[in-house]
């Protein structure tokens, strides 16, 4: 599962670098891509264009079953995204590497490696069980039976 990476270099503002991330976003979605990664490290400042140039990426990336991860937010533009009441629709992470990592899909890991457990011990319990399950004697005393030696100890 890749995620791309998008690094604005200047202020989010209108008539300049919001416009151009809402296009890169756009474009980038329409390409296939459905999970991005924003870094604003280099970003010091945001308004209500950069706002919405973040919010439409959200959005499309939401109906598209994707996510837009927001990563190093500078605390000036933190408090724009608080003081506009939608710094909680964001996924923030303090670096591009921690978003990589919350991105994975550790639920279905998490699943996948609880069934190969579950299906790991049940071939070891099937292994050992359906004999006295069913009542019968163990393998070793059903051979000895069968061949009727006296070396057989059950």
């Amino acid at each position: 599962m890749t995620r791309l990476v998008l690094s604005p270099q200047e202020p989010l503002v209108g008539g300049g670098a919001a416009e151009a991330l809402e296009r890169e976003l756009q474009a980038t979605f329409r390409r296939g891509q459905r999970d991005v990664i924003v870094d604003l490290a280099d970003v010091n400042g945001i308004d209500s264009a950069g706002i919405r140039a973040l919010v439409r990426g959200h959005t499309t990336s939401q109906r598209l079953g994707g996510s837009l991860r927001l990563a190093a937010v500078p605390s000036s533009v933190m408090r724009v995204l608080e003081a506009s009441r939608l710094a909680s629709i964001f996924e923030t992470y303090s670096s591009v590497e921690a978003a990589r990592l919350a991105a994975w899909p550790w639920h279905t890991v998490r699943v996948l490696l609880a069934g190969a457990v579950l299906c790991t011990v049940l071939v070891w319990i099937g292994m050992r069980w359906p004999m006295e399950l069913a009542g019968l004697p163990s393998r070793r005393r059903v051979r000895c039976i069968a061949i009727r030696s006296s070396s057989c100890r059950s």
